[in-house]
């Protein structure tokens, strides 16, 4: 014992004495070159996107608070709900009995207002409510069109696409612009919130180590994402939403992605405590002492609550894009000035609804409160829809996590209202739901409806009332939606529908190129693949699958009839395996995949099976009734086909420029 204890200490005082010697023991020992590091680099990347999440929510705060000032010097101070209970009864009575005066709950007192032929009440120099987002979106897009044109809109969809088309790289460039753009656009009054653009920013200051670090694609992909997951998760105070917003937030359907989740959790966990130094109160909703979260009738309610949900998001996001695509995409005007039209017409509907600026975080609380009717909840659902989509889809820089919160909230609360309407009419006001509770579904459903990131949604509303008493029925609702919702959906347009749609998987290939080359132009001629009968005891299999190369055999039933597929490795895995296999046969492991194709088929379509179904090997059919396998196309013959066709098109390039 001395004697080893001895050795240790000599050779520990040699490398000591010698620092690259010390230095190539440690890095011998300790994993610094791969895992090590991506590890360190997510925690640093959490550190830098939790403070820049600080600072940009501070800051738009900063310009909200100036450009209150500037209402209030023009005469200009809206009322709060909360606010407006305090006021004197005798007031309410002689608004109740003005019948050609409909009063307005969120403009400013009636001294300094005016109304719109007796009907529509106003602020006095309504002109400042057109003028501030106006200009506001002039700023952004001077700033986003002539530096960093993928700056604009949203911020996700820069994100996903950066993940998925080009490697992980985004330029520094448009991530001070979007700083820059996201605080002129909501500070001035834009209906949007910090979500997006911060996801944006946080993937850009992962990218950007990355690429200091000279890290290869995976890496790159990973801290992208990772920096995305700790600015939202510093911003929200989830530590797990954060992560599962990065995994979820690439596809538009159920697909995630595992791969970059553990590097996400970290960057997550980082940026949640790095934000709670600065956001350590912070939850838009105070819940009352002993509040019930569920109650049993409720529970009858969840199915017609999620129906009415998919109905909600799908005219969110029909009239997101519709704007996008009918309006803004065509008419005939520079792109710099398209954000300032979409602030314009935010300020027309911020003259009789005034909560149709900002995030609408400010009004949760109200809401939860009771301190709207069912009137006013319903207009400006739809006012609000209006607004979010005005100022996004015209260019403005802006996220729709939080709008969709908010929407969600008060779709939520006015379902709740519609129930109590129902069930007191016919005398059974014992079944009524809760309007509190369904705010807090709608919260959570509809952000997981339209933005196709369910458990995202369920895990940041928990975080958000501090209580996960609603985790399994927000979940359930969000799940019945994604159910039935298509996968297109959805807010964010660069969202691919699983991973055989992405680069990441199907390679860097042409898409053009592979669809222009068909299975039956390949000069493939091989054996027919091997036929097992499905009675074939998996003793006898071994020996059969010995010889062969291939990894998958079709499987007949004793008509003949084809009734599925049979891996090899599946084979290996039974006889590895201390289970009972002597009494297996062929029908035990055949899986019912509808893998094949025909020759008719395109080489995109033939790898995107390959992907789908995470094999080298598919069959190929003899017609389209895919009754009898020809042969198995493997992806080697993909891309022998597919660096031939390449390079007789660049041969035929350069006989054309010679």
């Amino acid at each position: 014992m001395i004697e080893s204890l001895s050795l240790i200490t000599y050779h520990l005082f040699l490398s000591l004495n010698s620092p690259p010697l010390f230095a190539a023991k440690l890095f011998e020992k300790f994993d610094f070159g791969s895992t090590g590091r991506l590890i360190v680099c997510s925690a640093l990347v959490g550190v830098v996107s939790g403070l820049i999440a600080v600072l940009l929510t501070f800051s738009v705060r900063f310009v909200e608070d100036q450009m209150v000032g500037v209402y209030a010097y023009a005469g200009i101070q809206w009322v709060s709900p909360a606010e407006k209970k305090t006021e004197s009864s005798a007031s309410e009575e002689i608004r109740a009995k003005d019948s050609d005066h409909v009063s307005n709950p969120f403009i400013a007192p009636e001294s300094q207002r005016d109304s719109f032929f007796g009907l529509y009440e106003f602020p006095r120099y309504g002109v400042i409510i057109l003028l501030i987002p106006a200009i506001g979106g002039l700023i952004c897009g001077m700033l986003v069109w002539s530096f960093a044109p993928e700056a604009e809109g949203e911020g996700i969809e820069c994100l996903v696409k950066s993940y998925h088309h080009r490697n992980g790289m985004m330029r520094f460039r448009s991530v001070s612009v979007k700083i820059l753009a996201t605080i002129t656009t909501i500070g001035s009054g834009g209906s949007a919130g910090t979500g997006g653009p911060l996801a944006m920013i946080g993937g850009g200051i992962g990218s950007l180590l990355a690429r200091k670090l000279k890290t290869n694609a995976q890496e790159r992909r990973a801290l992208l994402m990772a920096g995305a997951a700790g600015a939202i998760g510093a911003l929200f105070q989830s530590p797990f939403g954060g992560a599962l917003f990065a995994a979820e937030i690439l596809y538009c359907s159920t697909a995630v992605e595992f791969p970059i989740l553990f590097p996400c959790i970290i960057a997550s966990l980082v940026g949640y405590a790095t934000g709670e130094l600065f956001f350590a109160k912070f939850q838009p909703i105070l819940l009352p002492e002993n509040f019930t979260f569920f109650h049993v009738a409720d529970v009858p309610w969840i199915v017609p609550f999620a129906v009415a949900g998919i109905l909600i998001g799908w005219f969110q996001v029909k009239l997101l894009h519709e704007i996008r695509n009918r309006f803004f995409s065509r008419i005939e005007i520079p792109e710099i000035f398209k954000p300032a039209l979409g602030g314009l017409l935010l300020g027309c509907i911020a003259l009789f609804l005034s909560p149709v600026r900002g995030s609408g975080y400010s009004y949760l609380q109200p809401i939860f409160d009771g301190s709207l009717s069912l009137n006013v909840l319903l207009c400006l659902l739809f006012f609000k829809i209006l607004a979010t989509s005005f100022t996004i889809s015209s260019g403005g820089s802006g996220g729709l996590i939080t709008p969709s919160l908010f929407l969600g909230g008060m779709f939520g609360y006015a379902f709740g209202l519609l129930g109590q309407s129902i069930c007191n009419g016919i005398g059974l006001p014992g079944l009524a739901p809760a309007p509190t509770t369904f705010m807090l579904l709608g919260m959570g459903a509809l952000l997981g409806s339209v933005g196709k990131i369910p458990l995202t949604a369920t895990v940041l509303v928990c975080d958000m009332i501090h209580s996960y008493e609603l985790l399994i029925p927000i979940l359930i609702v969000n799940l019945l939606q994604l159910a039935v919702h298509s996968p297109r959906t959805t807010m964010f347009r660069e969202q691919l529908i699983g991973k055989e749609d992405s680069p990441v998987y199907l390679g860097d290939f042409s898409n053009d190129l592979l669809m222009r080359i068909y299975i039956d132009d390949l000069p493939i001629h091989r054996p027919k693949p091997l036929v097992i009968p499905s009675h074939t005891p998996l003793a006898d299999l071994m020996p059969l699958l010995a010889g062969n190369s291939a990894t998958l055999f079709p499987v007949v039933d004793e008509a003949g009839s084809p009734c599925g597929f049979l891996f090899a490795g599946d084979v290996r895995s039974a006889f590895q395996s201390h289970g009972p296999y002597k009494r297996m046969v062929a029908a035990d492991l055949t899986l019912r995949q509808d893998m094949v194709l025909t020759p008719k088929d395109d080489l995109l379509t033939a790898l995107k099976t390959m992907v789908r179904f995470a094999t080298d090997e598919i069959p190929i059919a003899s017609g389209p009734e895919k009754k009898e396998i020809v042969f198995l196309l493997r992806k080697e013959d993909i891309l022998r086909a597919y660096h031939t066709q390449l390079a007789g098109y660049q041969r035929n390039d350069d006989t054309e420029m010679g």
